[in-house]
């Protein structure tokens, strides 16, 4: 796949979880509430985790740290934001597990990397 389309992919997955992220949830607080559940953080490690594996794909073995940073860092930035987003609340164990999906993706990405040689 052309580089450019690979990138273009990496953009639009990056753009839905910013998306979806950052829309209103709901109309009662109870909502954001029930946003938090556990299984919310493995939503949140099994997107970022594919969202990294796109940029990893996208980018090449020589800029996975760049993409994991900046993975990590949009996370950061959303998190953020929805402090600031009704009924959405800025979550610092969403962000670690956003962390967790991405540290897992690149470790995926090593190790089929170390077998493909």
């Amino acid at each position: 796949m052309e580089k450019r389309v690979r990138w273009s992919v990496f953009a639009v997955a990056a753009g839905a979880v910013v998306v979806a992220s950052l829309i209103p949830v709901g109309t009662a607080p109870e909502a954001a509430a029930d946003a938090h559940a556990s299984s919310n953080l493995l939503w949140h490690a099994v997107t970022y985790a594919a969202v990294t594996a796109v940029g990893l794909y996208a980018a090449g073995r020589d800029r996975w740290l760049t993409v994991a940073v900046g993975v990590f860092a949009l996370g950061a930035g959303v998190e953020a934001a929805q402090a600031f987003v009704p009924y959405r609340t800025a979550s610092a164990a969403d962000a670690a597990a956003n962390g967790v999906g991405i540290v897992a993706a690149v470790v995926v990405a090593y190790a089929v990397e170390w077998l493909n040689m």
